[in-house]
């Protein structure tokens, strides 16, 4: 029940309302002018083109960095929470946590931390004596951070987020494999 909740109706109300035009939410509901496919011929077509192009690009990369690097990770991970019985469940706890967290929580920790001000990692970096580096922002909020900066902290982002349940299923299978191999 949980999952249609919380996982199934929000992707396939999504995808209906991707075909609806002038769609709109009012406090009464969902408000909007026709069903028509104008909305991804507008996204295909045009100026438009190039940002999904661009989009598409940051997507692919982020997946074909950020999914193995996660894999290896969790699997280093795994290994290393399996050779440590005695304390073994207290670090499963220590690391499942995040998969438990609110996402919007996680991404406030995560602004938090890579502040071009104010930040935990930038704060590491002036310690060891480095300059600040801006990590995230826009042209319309304080200047735009370079490319690679904000592509790091998504990627560090999705590798963190994803491994509590990379791991418990690894470590799983490795707890299946019987000692003697």
């Amino acid at each position: 029940i949980l999952l249609i909740i919380f996982t199934f109706y929000p992707i396939v109300n999504t995808f209906i309302t991707s075909f609806l035009e002038g769609a709109h939410y009012t406090r009464v509901g969902l408000v909007y002018d026709g069903i028509n496919v104008n909305n991804y011929i507008e996204v295909l077509t045009g100026s438009n083109m190039r940002f999904f192009n661009i989009y598409l690009k940051n997507t692919a990369l982020a997946a074909v960095i950020s999914v193995p690097v996660a894999i290896i990770v969790s699997l280093l991970i795994a290994v290393a929470l399996n050779s440590i019985p005695k304390f073994q469940k207290i670090l499963q706890t220590i690391f499942f946590l995040p998969y438990v967290t609110n996402t919007i929580a996680i991404g406030m920790v995560f602004a938090i931390m890579f502040d071009d001000r104010t930040g935990l990692v930038n704060a590491v970096i002036k310690a060891l004596g480095g300059d600040a580096i801006k990590w995230m922002g826009t042209a319309e909020i304080g200047g735009a951070a370079p490319y690679f900066n904000s592509l790091m902290v998504l990627l560090i982002y999705t590798v963190w987020d994803s491994l509590p349940f990379k791991i418990l299923i690894l470590l799983s299978a490795l707890q299946s494999i019987d000692k003697q191999y």
